[in-house]
């Protein structure tokens, strides 16, 4: 139903005229999530009410192509990206973002204290899903990949997160690893660690129903010894290990 402020707004044929103001936030971040960055920072022209709306939505998904400008040098593009997505993310201060996906390519050291204030945004903003994608364009042979912090997920993040989508990172659980209990999906591409470190990953990953990893680096045997009870979906493609064993007994799909 239209509200009573604006039903003088009829057209000639008897229907409401409504405008993009007249729909709820809710909506507005619905069209939005479907944008990425560049395109969704245009509609700040739009009207009042857009000017900021770009940047308060709960689906962030910042990705450095995007936004990249003629005629810069890498290290003035990564820096220009920086100051971007951390803009964005001071304005989240109270609100929930429930999906933060961030996709550069890891060659700036610079980089590296960011990536850690963000993933530490991403508790505080209660995400649930998570993605952080650093594979270069070229990553044959390159090393010095990104050790993913997990030691800056507090327990309450860890047991709210759905879905985490990691690239190019090095796998380094902190003792204290409690596991993440509501995670349904695990996306892992390029990523290195010792089975270790994996197998206790995803014993605490009970409710787990969707699993890839591609071109992971473990080069030993992964054995999982807690049942994966609620697996549906297993793609495994291009990895370094000697050999897989999980109890999956609802898995559907093997790739």
């Amino acid at each position: 139903m239209i509200p009573c402020c604006h039903r003088k707004r009829i057209r000639e044929n008897g229907r409401y005229d409504v405008l993009f103001e007249d729909l709820p936030n809710d909506t507005l971040c619905i069209i939005l999530s479907k944008l990425n960055l560049k395109e969704a920072g245009r509609t700040s022209v739009l009207s009042s009410k857009w000017t900021n709306m770009w940047m308060i939505c709960p689906r962030l998904r910042f990705v450095d192509s995007e936004i990249r400008g003629k005629y810069v040098s890498r290290k003035q593009q990564t820096q220009k990206f920086i100051e971007n997505v951390n803009a964005v993310l001071a304005l989240q201060q109270g609100k929930v973002v429930e999906t933060l996906e961030i996709k550069i390519e890891y060659k700036d050291r610079v980089l590296l204290d960011h990536l850690g204030n963000w993933v530490s945004f991403a508790a505080a903003l209660r995400t649930k899903n998570l993605a952080l994608d650093l594979a270069p364009k070229k990553f044959a042979h390159r090393t010095g990949r990104y050790v993913f912090p997990f030691e800056l997920l507090d327990g309450a993040t860890m047991s709210r997160l759905e879905q985490i989508q990691l690239s190019f990172v090095f796998l380094k659980l902190p003792s204290e690893f409690s596991g993440f209990p509501k995670l349904k999906k695990l996306d892992l591409h390029l990523v290195e660690g010792t089975t270790k470190y994996l197998q206790n990953m995803l014993s605490g990953c009970s409710n787990l129903e969707w699993l890839s990893m591609v071109r992971c680096s473990l080069k030993e045997e992964l054995i999982v010894d807690c049942p994966m009870s609620e697996l549906l979906y297993l793609h495994v493609s291009h990895c370094e290990m000697t050999k897989m064993e999980l109890q999956a007994p609802k898995l559907r799909t093997f790739i």
